[in-house]
């Protein structure tokens, strides 16, 4: 009697031990592959949201973010460009927020097809996100990027939070959402399955389990070729996006640099205008000596003492002239690397060769400067941004046809960087047109008159070559670019 319950005992035991291997073996397969499964829509994920910003216009996020800061059409043209991106990946939505008085804010958010058809619920420049995931909010606090499962009405999401930092230091968090439900589905179906083998095991005894052990084989076996199928897919999608990527970054390269070329040459010509405006007082002035010398001669009254005076003046004229060339040339050399040098230095330079022109046209050049201020970058490149700005702001201030012609340059410090102002007297640039200054082949001038480039290539060259940045704004007679460089820690 006593030796049948312990042989009982032993098989319950045994049997229970083997249910409890069953099932077990049940959790570790579930888990394992929901791991597996989002590892790789996480790694999707993340390189997605690192291609974001790509999307979005140049240095989007470098501007303060406010209520109306940019126009309802470039807000849609983000709302389409995050669509197409979306859809291009695979993702359901792709956006960017950022914190503003304790609340988040979208700054640039995708839609769906039927959303962007419609014009319906789209999501909107500065709309609230008062239904964010908490890993949101921990993304923006520790600068770390996160990731989060959730589901709503839209359905059931994997989502990547990825922070990042402007340029100008303006924080920023880029957002994907991916739809798992399938997947998802698909786990819990086969640890549904997983348990009710287990209870028929409870049930039914071992033979029952073996045939429960082949019915997980089975599950698993489908679920790693979804996974595989998936993974696979992902990988496709990776390498397709890096494709065009990089495409996109060479086509925009080689354009960069036609334009670049482009608008060197619209600068030449204006320069060239300048240098006529500055060769023709001191060519009359040798016209002058050539006939005062012929006149003495004439009358016999041509000294040694007249020889020599002629002569040092009329090499005076030549030397300016010269400098003048040289001056022309210079500004025109390719910079070999980046170096520091003084911002009012290169603004007297071109200073000097444009007063003649703008003397020509009776406008009032103002300049007033806060002292010397060294900078990092390319000294040439900014000497044609400068005279860049100072020619678009004396084609406004003529075309206004007003008794005040004036354009004002200011040199102001700011902690650790140097803002360099031209302000002129030309109206300034209509509101619905001011959000398009700085677009390429965008112009206000009449039709020949203008390239459309001048002020796009300045603004590349100063954000993207100095790390700097270049706006405008209208103020009660006119326009004012600014641009703002960070100081070098070196002084001259």
């Amino acid at each position: 009697m006593n030796s049948n319950l312990i042989e009982k005992s032993k098989i319950t035991v045994a049997f229970l031990v083997f249910l409890l291997g069953i099932i077990l073996t049940s959790w570790y397969s579930y888990a394992t592959e929901k791991e597996r499964i989002e590892g790789e829509i996480d790694s999707k994920l993340y390189s997605i949201a690192q291609a974001v910003p790509m999307v979005l216009p140049d240095r989007f996020h470098d501007a303060k973010m406010q209520k109306n800061t940019i126009s309802p059409d470039t807000d849609f043209s983000n709302i389409k460009k995050l669509s197409n991106f979306a859809m291009a990946t695979g993702v359901k939505y792709a956006y960017t927020v950022f914190e503003d008085d304790k609340k988040i804010r979208f700054s640039a958010s995708s839609a769906t097809q039927e959303e962007l058809k419609t014009g319906k619920n789209l999501t909107r420049f500065f709309d609230s996100y008062d239904d964010a995931d908490p890993m949101l909010l921990e993304a923006l606090k520790s600068g770390q990027h996160k990731y989060a499962s959730y589901e709503d009405k839209w359905g059931h999401f994997r989502s990547v939070f990825v922070p990042l930092k402007s340029q100008n230091g303006n924080i920023y968090a880029v957002g994907v959402d991916i739809e798992v439900g399938s997947i998802n589905d698909l786990l819990k179906k086969a640890a549904l399955k997983g348990a009710l083998s287990a209870a028929t095991v409870l049930l039914f005894a071992i033979p029952i389990a073996f045939l429960y052990l082949g019915t997980l084989r089975h599950h698993n076996m489908i679920l790693e070729q979804k996974v595989i199928g998936a993974t696979d897919e992902l990988r496709t999608l990776n390498a397709s996006l890096e494709d065009r990527v990089a495409k996109e970054v060479e086509k925009n390269s080689k354009r960069e640099k036609a334009m670049f070329e482009q608008s060197k040459l619209a600068q030449m010509g204006q320069m060239m205008q300048a240098v006529a405006h500055h060769w023709r007082q001191p060519l009359n002035a040798l016209g002058m000596y050539v006939q005062n010398i012929h006149f003495l001669y004439d009358m016999k009254e041509l000294s040694k003492e007249d020889m020599d005076s002629f002569k040092t003046e009329s090499m005076d004229v030549i030397q300016k002239m010269s400098k003048t060339i040289d001056s022309f040339r210079n500004l025109f050399l390719p910079d070999a690397q980046r170096l520091d040098f003084c911002v009012e230095d290169a603004i007297n330079e071109v200073i000097m060769i444009v007063t003649p022109k703008m003397e020509g046209d009776n406008i009032e050049l103002i300049d007033t400067k806060a002292g010397r201020h060294v900078v990092s970058g390319y000294k040439n490149e900014f000497k044609q941004v400068f005279l860049n700005l100072l020619a678009n702001a004396a084609d406004e201030t003529v075309k206004q046809n007003s008794d005040v012609k004036k354009i004002e340059i200011y040199t102001v410090k700011k902690e650790d960087n140097i803002e360099i102002s031209v302000k002129d007297s030309g109206g300034g640039i209509a509101s619905e047109l001011i959000d398009r200054i700085f677009e390429p082949y965008f112009t206000t001038k009449e039709q020949g008159k203008g390239t459309g480039i001048g002020l796009y290539m300045s603004k590349l060259i100063v954000e993207k070559h100095m790390d700097g940045s270049l706006t405008v704004e209208n103020t009660k007679d006119g326009a004012c670019f600014r641009i703002s460089l960070s100081f070098s820690e070196n002084k001259m």
